[in-house]
């Protein structure tokens, strides 16, 4: 009998980790993309806006995030920039 037990507790405990190994198979064949950001120093000068900057080094993302995004970085209010200042943009 306890023979018995000792086979079903190995054929159970097989057949948990085989589960665990199929999800861990499933999982790593998954492709994982890393974003990397850095920033890029702008020199604001006469005429300047930060919907202007921001188009010139514009990528992937919606144009009022990225706006939104500069101001926050910069802790300004991009309706209001001063020429000379220098503003962080975000490349990603």
């Amino acid at each position: 009998m306890k023979r018995i037990k000792n086979v079903i507790f190995l054929i159970a405990a097989v057949c948990v980790m085989s589960g665990f190994m199929l999800l861990i198979i499933a999982y790593s064949n998954q492709t994982v993309v890393a974003t990397v950001k850095h920033y890029q120093s702008v020199q604001v000068v006469s005429g300047d806006t930060v919907s202007d900057i921001c188009k010139q080094y514009h990528q992937e993302r919606h144009m009022n995030d990225f706006i939104k995004e500069v101001g926050e970085i910069n802790h300004i209010d991009p309706d209001k920039i001063t020429d000379g200042n220098f503003i962080l943009i975000p490349i990603y």
